[in-house]
């Protein structure tokens, strides 16, 4: 691995390379934007005040024309926020003040031209590095080393086909149309988690899932996932989005109603390969996690034994065998007798109302 000197660039000219694509603020070994606002603000505080920024490091690389081209090694959400607020991406916070003039709440557009220069004309120092990619990945987990980076972002930075299926995946119709998956949602790569289970439970059958586990699958499909593992993870999340489509309500998909969704769905989709009962599946699963809901409000005496169970088995841990098989068993049942007995509802959202009366019948 080689590294050059310091050298430093213009805010300015900055935002014009990230702009061109000259540098790359996300390569695929990094996290998504992670920074909340305060943050994004604090720093550009002290950038308008002059305060010393920590210099980044980028990864340097020749195109096939020999031109330069950097992605972010180290200083990713730093690039970020400062590129963001130079396109009005967002507001100054409170009490900043600077050489007497008081810019609490404005936009970059909206600074003096004198503040604005300055700002434009502040240097930031960056190093620059060049290696091989196990080079350059190693490194970038170096750097991550002392931060909160969770156990996934740090699989996400190995590389390999894993990550290319994962990064696939996350352009998935039912995880960005129907579960709302985006760069924004997915800021600490949790849909990458629900893919490597997925990947999990295709290699491996149902089991419990541990970090080791997950790690050591980065390593042993590194080359190459096995094409009927990928293409029956594909099959069932196109299924999953022929059910709910553009869906309005993603807030149901939480970290177990998607596990509930892919474990039934595998079972169940080779039965319904003309898709004649997609759209019951989706109602289905409304009605289950409305019901289980308003079971919840309910006096523990006059509970649901089902959602009892269910719920306990999401208490024993989401990611243990014991509670994959219990859920996947109580929602694989309750999806074939809600399909027997025809309960479908032309809503997607049953009424109070109507789960009473449906209980009542069942009673």
């Amino acid at each position: 691995m080689e590294s050059q000197a310091v050298k430093s660039i213009s805010l300015y000219t900055l935002k014009n390379r990230i702009k061109n694509k000259t540098i790359r603020v996300r390569p695929d070994y990094q996290r998504y934007e992670v920074w909340k606002r305060p943050q994004k603000q604090l720093l550009i505080d002290s950038i308008l005040k002059g305060i010393p920024i920590p210099e980044a490091f980028l990864e340097m690389k020749h195109d096939e024309n020999d031109k330069q081209k950097f992605s972010v090694l180290d200083g990713q959400q730093r690039f970020l926020t400062i590129y963001q607020f130079m396109n009005d991406g967002f507001r100054l916070g409170r009490d900043v003040v600077i050489d007497g003039v008081d810019l609490s709440g404005l936009y970059y557009s909206k600074l003096p031209e004198e503040i604005k220069e300055k700002f434009d004309a502040y240097n930031l120092g960056y190093v620059a590095v060049s290696g091989t990619q196990e080079e350059i990945r190693e490194m970038f987990r170096r750097f991550q080393n002392g931060t909160s980076l969770k156990k996934v972002e740090i699989r996400h930075s190995t590389g390999g086909a894993v990550v290319d299926f994962i990064e696939e995946m996350l352009k998935h119709p039912f995880l960005t149309n129907s579960c709302g998956c985006s760069e924004g949602t997915n800021a600490r790569m949790t849909y990458n988690y629900y893919i490597e289970q997925m990947l999990i439970f295709e290699l491996h059958g149902i089991t419990t899932v541990k970090d080791k586990e997950v790690t050591q699958l980065y390593k042993d499909y590194y080359e190459i996932i096995p094409e009927e593992t990928t293409d029956k993870i594909i099959t069932v999340l196109d299924y999953l989005y022929k059910s709910f489509g553009d869906f309005e309500n993603k807030s149901l998909f939480s970290k177990t109603g998607i596990q509930g969704l892919y474990l039934v769905a595998r079972e169940y989709y080779f039965k319904d390969e003309e898709y004649e009962n997609a759209e019951k599946f989706a109602e289905w699963f409304v009605y289950f996690e409305n019901m289980r809901a308003y079971d919840k409000s309910l006096p523990e005496e006059d509970q649901n034994s089902m959602f009892i169970k269910y719920n306990n088995f999401v208490n024993v841990g989401t990611s243990s065998k014991e509670s994959l098989e219990g859920r996947r068993d109580i929602l694989l049942e309750s999806w074939k007798e809600y399909l027997q007995k025809n309960l479908a509802s032309e809503s997607l959202e049953p009424t109070q109302e109507s789960w009473m009366e449906q209980e009542q019948l069942q009673e």
